[in-house]
């Protein structure tokens, strides 16, 4: 009779543990699932917080009052006289790489020194010059100036808060008299 207790028992014992065991179980699948989605909500997070990338593109320099196609160009992209005007377009792409469609209205430019080019929002009224986009326009050195000036150019999406910039460097070259080049960097 002992031997017999001692199995219900034994028996009683064995169906707590797998009592615990299966509760354990239920637990651990729960708080696996927990992880899970805690994970996917991380995941969406970074998402939202992670900034994409914006680049800047400067169009060739243009001189008033001459048309593109009867002005003999001898500045690259990026470059242009104290005479001229140069369009820079953004484009902005999100932590993914995918691009992103600029609102114009969520667009701010800016140059951290005026007294190097003005800045100039464009706000889609000329076609040659997209809403969103900004036209800089160099600015003559007061002598004495420091050869060569920089600053540096800044696009902000508003909306995401990605920003574009580039470092604008102005230089009125003795070699060329009364003439200055605006060169822009690459793209931060």
């Amino acid at each position: 009779m002992p031997e017999r207790i001692a199995v219900e028992h034994f028996e009683e014992l064995l169906h707590e543990i797998e009592k615990y065991l299966r509760i354990a179980s239920e637990e651990r699948d729960v708080a696996n699932q927990a992880l899970d989605e805690f994970r996917r909500i991380r995941v969406a997070i970074e998402k939202l917080v992670s900034k994409g990338k914006m680049t800047l593109h400067f169009g060739e320099p243009t001189t008033p009052g001459k048309s593109k196609s009867g002005e003999e160009s001898i500045m690259s992209p990026g470059k242009e006289t104290d005479t001229q005007t140069i369009l820079c377009t953004e484009v902005e792409t999100d932590a993914d790489g995918q691009p992103v469609t600029l609102d114009p209205a969520n667009v701010v430019w800016e140059i951290d020194d005026p007294t190097i080019a003005t800045a100039t929002q464009n706000d889609g009224s000329d076609p040659e010059k997209p809403a969103g986009s900004c036209t800089f326009k160099a600015v003559k050195p007061v002598p004495p100036a420091t050869n060569p000036r920089t600053a540096k150019v800044k696009c902000t999406d508003t909306k995401t808060g990605t920003i574009g910039t580039e470092t604008l460097e102005v230089d009125d070259s003795p070699t060329r008299p009364g003439h200055m080049t605006l060169t822009f960097g690459t793209p931060a």
